[in-house]
This record gives C-alpha cells, structure tokens and sequence, in this order.
C-alpha cells in the first residue's frame, strides 16, 4: 500500500513539474546545427534526472518522434541532459516531437522544426581521367627535366 500511494505521489508530483517545466523548456539542440541527408543527428534536449528513462526515436513520413519513458523515480524530478541519436534522413523538413511518458500518462514535452538539407555533390574524376592525368603531368615532368 504505502509503495502504490509513493508512486501516486510522485507521479502528481511529476504532472504538475512537467507541466509547469514544459514552458521553460528551451527546444532540443541538433548535433550538426545543419544536418544534411547523410548525417546521424544527435539531438540534446533537457529531461528528468531523477528517474531511471529509456529513449526510443521514431521516423514516420515526415514526423520524427522521441518518446522518454520514466520510470523508477526517486525524488522530484531534476533537471539533465538527455539525448536521442537518429538518422540519417533524407532531404526534407521534417518535425521533431519529444514526448515524455511517466507510468500511463504521456507529455508533449516539445514541437519543432527539422531541416535535412539534400548532400552537395564534390566534383571528382572518374579513375580513367585520374590516370590520364597522372600520366600526362608524368610525361610533362620528364620532358621538362630532360632539357
């Protein structure tokens, strides 16, 4: 009995921090600032330090969802650095959703904007080309050394 009425406790407790945080809460911080479609994308984001959490990320179309699951709490909630790695994406605009879910209740703790720019393609030479080129700049170099 007294383990079920903690849980209750902290899980009110938990509510009406979430609540009163999500509004403080800053948006997640992207790692690269700009990613491009062959990037891993590690995003930084403030959580709950208190519990034990597991973090999953979802890709569906268009939307990229995080959800913190909660659990094993022992205090009220501190505040820590969390992080969801995902990706790579192709090219788009995508939003980024972090959910946190304590117990059976679920939190929208952020909505954002993500922008996946498409790879810029680097000029290079096929390995023929490369060759003639080696072969050219060698016969060059003889011929000019030879004066």
């Amino acid at each position: 009995m007294l383990v079920i009425v903690k849980q209750v406790l902290l899980a009110v407790v938990f509510v009406f921090t979430c609540i009163g945080a999500f509004a403080q809460f800053p948006p997640a911080d992207f790692t690269p600032p700009n990613p491009t479609a062959s990037d891993s994308i590690r995003a930084r984001f403030l959580g709950f330090g208190a519990c034990e959490s597991t973090v999953t990320t979802v890709v569906s179309g268009s939307s990229v969802r995080t959800t913190v699951n909660y659990f094993s709490c022992i205090t009220i909630p501190s505040y820590v650095d969390q992080f969801a790695v995902f990706g790579p994406l192709p090219a788009g605009t995508y939003s980024y959703e972090i959910i946190f879910v304590l117990d059976a209740s679920q939190f929208v703790r952020s909505t954002q904007a993500l922008v996946v720019a498409p790879v810029q393609n680097v000029p290079t030479l096929s390995s023929l080309a490369l060759a003639l080129l080696s072969a050219s700049l060698t016969v060059c170099a003889l011929y000019v050394l030879r004066r």
